[in-house]
């Protein structure tokens, strides 16, 4: 028995009208069955079949670049989630960045997932080659302790504050 035959018998004990649904008629020589016209007729009348929930928002994060600092290097504030989403256009943007020394304010990721943590390990790997550095400063806890696991923060220099992330680019400068 599917949910909505189910649906039906216990819609019709419970004082759902004949006039509510609609017969289909079988095919090859199945019997015909009873299926709802609307489905908010049992929604609206008693509230035990609904709908698929709608579908997830998608996922986003924002780049902006922070106002230069007096040593040139490049601080690019996260917000948002860094997950499969959004790992592509960030892995883009970063691909793209010239700038010698670069510090990632991950102040504002809400959330960072495995995918999240490649692309940090790609954009670290891909700018050291080219002889540049990056950085992270202000992980949240959740951020922290993916890293953590991952084994990524003996990788990649973290700070816990922006200020500190530029103080220490500019002395090995």
């Amino acid at each position: 028995m599917d949910i909505i035959s189910g649906a039906l018998r216990a819609g019709i004990g419970r004082g759902l009208f004949q006039g509510d649904f609609e017969v289909l008629a079988g095919s090859d020589g199945e019997p015909a069955t009873p299926r709802l016209r609307f489905y908010q007729i049992l929604i609206l009348r008693f509230g035990f079949l609904g709908y698929a929930p709608p579908l997830m928002e998608t996922a986003k994060l924002e780049v902006q670049h922070m106002p230069g600092t007096e040593n040139g290097c490049l601080v690019q504030v996260l917000n948002g989630k860094l997950c499969l989403e959004t790992v592509h256009s960030f892995v883009q943007t970063m691909r793209q960045e010239q700038a010698k020394d670069l510090v990632l304010d991950m102040s504002g990721v809400s959330f960072l997932d495995s995918s999240g943590v490649g692309a940090l390990v790609s954009c670290f790997v891909n700018r050291q080659h080219a002889g540049k550095t990056t950085a992270l400063a202000g992980l949240t806890r959740q951020g922290s302790a993916v890293l953590q696991v991952s084994g990524v923060m003996k990788l990649i220099p973290t700070y816990p504050t922006v200020e500190e992330a530029v103080r220490s680019r500019s002395q090995s400068a």
